[in-house]
């Protein structure tokens, strides 16, 4: 309910199969039906091309390189 009220989204992401287990209010910000996994291409391909630069890839995941921490644009589909 905190996550509804604040507008916030979470995400548990599986290195190994590159999915993540998203929450409901995830799926309302990107735009996507509500649904309890999702691969992370598919997130990675809504970002805005302004913000590319910004979000990790399965290399940068599995190396460890990526940001813990970042904030980006995302294209509705």
């Amino acid at each position: 309910m905190a996550q509804a009220a604040g507008r916030i989204g979470s995400f548990e992401l599986d290195i190994a199969t590159d999915r993540l287990t998203v929450t409901d209010q995830f799926c309302l910000i990107f735009g996507l039906p509500i649904m309890p996994t999702v691969n992370a291409p598919d997130i990675e391909r809504l970002i805005h091309p302004g913000d590319e630069h910004l979000i990790s890839d399965r290399g940068s995941r599995e190396s460890g390189e990526m940001a813990l921490y970042t904030e980006y644009r995302v294209r509705k589909p």
